[in-house]
């Protein structure tokens, strides 16, 4: 006799309008599912896409040839200067929920990293307007006197913001 072992399963509850219950209903008559059949596939699928796209690095073969190249010959200390966040964005429905800062303390404890290996100054961001300058300098970042929003961050600030505090 064969035990099957099941997992333990919880519930999600979700709210929807009369048009897109009905939409629901109606493609999964199609496919010959339920409707909760139909929502928990198509949701995990699209999940699953998601974890991929965001945990895959695709590069060009040109690109591929340069970082193996860097990985084979890296640069000796103080060969890399500063690192460029292009920008940083958030759109604007998850805006002031404290996701930039995540992303921007995640930012700063990867770029501490490459400092450690590869030594450098800094790291600059591309502030996209004014409003984002401010939001920049909340952490430290300092104008470039040639573009104001042009933002440097010294290796030093990074490491004294990132060290525990007691």
């Amino acid at each position: 006799m064969e035990h099957v072992i099941e997992e333990p399963r919880t519930r999600i509850t979700v709210r929807v309008s009369d048009k897109v219950r009905v939409t629901l209903e109606q493609v999964a008559e199609l496919l010959g599912a339920t409707v909760n059949q139909f929502v928990v596939q198509t949701a995990y699928e699209k999940a699953q896409r998601v974890i991929e796209r965001e945990s895959v690095i695709r590069l060009s073969q040109r690109d591929a040839r340069a970082v193996l190249s860097l990985l084979d010959n890296p640069p000796k200390p103080n060969e890399v200067s500063g690192v460029r966040l292009g920008r940083l964005v958030v759109a604007r429905e998850y805006q002031r929920q404290g996701i930039g800062k995540t992303l921007v303390v995640a930012a700063m404890e990867k770029f501490s990293q490459i400092f450690n290996a590869a030594g450098g100054i800094g790291f600059f961001v591309d502030a996209k307007d004014h409003d984002a300058k401010r939001y920049y300098e909340m952490f430290g970042f300092i104008s470039l006197p040639s573009n104001q929003l042009e933002l440097f961050l010294p290796v030093r600030t990074i490491q004294e913001a990132l060290a525990p505090h007691p």
